[in-house]
């Protein structure tokens, strides 16, 4: 420096250089701007581990790129941002690299039109240590941090942290100043730039800290509890205490010894740090301490006991359910025959669709039979002084109807206290409940928790789903209804569809989740017979076309593609249009469904888990209808949850 130069301090804190050249006074930053800290945003470690799996995963290389950020007041450089760039090394000799400088330069104008705020501050590499040719490297990147008067700032990022900590850290370039002896013994002063560490901090806005939030969540192990991620917490806590204890205790060590100066500042952090830790030999710290974990030990005691039990519960339930859908009661993969009742030809024969691995029979002398898996029994309380009239299942419940007079009847409920009962020769079931009297009932059907009625004059009831056996006002006759696990499908005696109630998978076929009764479109097709399994429904036409809308689990649909997740309009199953098949009746299950041919051949579509569909175990589900090998004409079809059953010629 001359003698007509002189150092001042800006408002900012930088060192400026005046120099007097005779005219009027200048001044420009000259590269000693200080550089005390520096805060790492996690926008920037997300780049970066982005960047190393793109490029460096699984290999010896590192990624390398641009630091863009912003200074604050005290010498804080705050790393908010930052890009990737080319880059190369010979792996046998680091001096040889190479970096893009256009590839540089042509991102830094994109990311100044986005925000002009951020400068290039610096840059990173994956490390995970120093290497030689980092300082050439920095130098080169020093030319671009005109905001930091030509210094950079260098961040190490280890993607792989082997030690407990914070995965990064910074450096600066400083000037190492050492006297030596030349040839002529005088004495000589060099100069060489080394890397000084840097305090370093990850800090984060508001914004960011609930994006990272968002991100945690969705990367969180669901399995882990949040007990065990508490205590992994607290271990890794602990694991680095004992790394920073070690230091202290080295540092220490190597003061006592004489291998290094005594620092005051950090003896007197030290004192600090002691000062604050709490007096463990007092009697009602101890007490405290001990009373804190017994409280928490009892509460961890307690509520381990108490998710071991709802895990066993859950266990044995879930067993219990599989033994009856694997064994005695959904076991047949094929079809199952029942003895012939005497007496009576099959058309005089009635089969409802069935609830939770049974069905009803009914004869048209009023006798009603349980059936279940090569069994059948009488339904205690039912046809044994008044002929019933009417049945429907609902998943675990039995609606019956007797007649009164020619003009009213009655509603009774039983329900089936243990299903697995059936297979037994006496079927556990509830009393008969009386439900309400109605007028005369000339059909009825039931959901999982409520059933509904058609009157011989066209009149709706519904009984159950906060109804108490109300009148559905949707304003037209109805000739036949049936139910869905939580809808309602009502068929017009002009060939119209109503739906009403839920339609959450579209199950009421109108496009909307609407629970008010609505007519489903068509356009001038009229339909004669409809049917509603747990979630889908179905329809077919005058012409005996099929119909479906709703869930499509399993192809249940019967749909020709696995893409359909829900259909909310109807959905023509194009497999009996093509081929002409004349479709009169339709049954369907929580997710099977059956369709009955006016030549009596049946056909089937959707899940075969539980052998439901006839067809063997080697069909788990199919989205086609295939055709049942009944080897008979059969006249009627009925579906439970998970089986099916058929009425053909003895």
């Amino acid at each position: 420096m001359t003698g007509d130069q002189e150092l001042e301090k800006n408002k900012d804190g930088d060192t400026v250089m005046q120099e007097d050249t005779g005219y009027e006074s200048t001044a420009h930053i000259v590269k000693s701007i200080a550089i005390e800290k520096v805060y790492v945003h996690p926008l920037v470690l997300l780049s970066v581990v982005d960047h190393y799996n793109r490029v460096a995963k699984d290999t010896k290389k590192r990624s390398v790129g641009i630091l863009l950020g912003e200074r604050r007041k005290g010498g804080v450089i705050e790393a908010t941002n930052s890009f990737a760039v080319p880059f190369e090394e010979d792996e046998k000799n680091t001096s040889i690299w190479f970096l893009d400088h256009s590839y540089l330069e042509n991102m830094y104008r994109m990311f100044k039109k986005v925000n002009a705020r951020e400068k290039i501050i610096g840059w990173y590499h994956t490390g995970p240590r120093l290497r030689e040719s980092d300082m050439d490297i920095h130098t080169l990147v020093s030319e671009y941090c005109e905001s930091l008067g030509n210094q950079a700032v260098l961040v190490i990022c280890e993607v792989k942290p082997k030690d407990v900590g914070l995965p990064v850290h910074a450096y600066k370039a400083v000037e190492d100043v050492s006297d030596t002896k030349g040839a002529t013994s005088a004495h000589m002063t060099q100069s060489k730039p080394v890397f000084l560490n840097l305090p370093t901090e990850v800090g984060a806005t508001e914004a960011e800290e609930i994006g990272v939030e968002h991100l945690l969540r969705d990367v969180k192990d669901a399995t882990v509890s949040s007990l065990s991620s508490e205590v992994g917490e607290m271990v890794t806590g602990l694991k680095g205490l004992r790394i920073r204890l070690m230091e202290i205790k080295g540092y220490l060590d190597a003061v006592v010894a004489g291998k290094m100066p005594v620092n005051n500042d950090i003896i007197k952090n030290l004192q600090d740090i002691f000062s604050l830790l709490p007096n463990l030999n007092m009697e009602h710290v101890v007490s405290s301490f001990a009373m804190e974990t017994n409280d928490m030990m009892i509460s961890v005691y307690v509520a381990s006991l108490v998710r071991s039990v709802v895990s066993l519960h859950s266990l044995i339930e879930n067993k219990e359910v599989n033994r009856m859908l694997q064994g005695h009661v959904h076991g047949s993969s094929q079809v199952t025959w029942y003895p012939e009742y005497p007496g009576e030809s099959a058309s005089s024969i009635e089969i409802c669709n069935g609830g939770f691995g049974f069905s009803v029979i009914r004869s048209n002398n009023g006798l009603v039979v349980l059936v279940g898996h090569g069994f059948q029994s009488p339904l205690p309380g039912i046809g044994s002084v008044e002929p019933v009239v009417g049945v429907a299942i609902g998943f675990d419940q039995i609606y019956y109807v007797k007649l009164i007079d020619d003009i009213e009847c009655e509603i009774y409920r039983v329900t089936v206290t243990s299903p697995e009962s059936i297979c037994a020769p006496h079927v556990r079931t509830t009393a008969p409940l009386h439900v309400r009297t109605l007028p005369r009932i000339k059909s009825i059907a039931a959901g999982e928790s409520h059933c509904a009625m058609v009157t011989h004059d066209g009149r709706v009831f519904q009984y159950g789903e906060k109804s108490s056996g109300e009148e559905v006002d949707i304003g037209c006759t109805v000739v036949h209804v049936c139910c869905g696990s939580h809808h309602t499908v009502a068929l017009s005696k002009d060939g119209q569809v109503w739906t009403w109630g839920d339609s959450l998978r579209g199950q009421c076929g109108r496009g909307i989740r609407e629970s008010a009764p609505g007519v489903v479109d068509f356009g001038p097709v009229k339909m004669r017979h409809i049917a509603a399994g747990s979630s889908f429904t179905l329809s077919c036409s005058d012409t005996g076309d099929v119909y479906s809308w709703g869930t499509n689990a399993e192809g249940a649909l019967g749909q020709s593609f696995e893409g359909v997740s829900s259909a909310y309009e109807p959905m023509l199953v194009d497999f009996f249009g093509v081929d002409g098949r004349d479709v009169v009746k339709l049954a369907a299950g929580s997710s099977h469904a059956l369709a009955l041919t006016a030549n009596g051949v049946v056909y089937g579509f959707g899940s075969n888990r539980f052998g439901q569909l006839g067809v063997g175990q080697h069909v788990t589900k199919t989205h086609t209808p295939i055709q049942i090998g009944l080897q008979k004409t059969c006249h009627d079809v009925a579906a439970g949850w998970w089986h099916s059953v058929f009425v053909t010629e003895a």
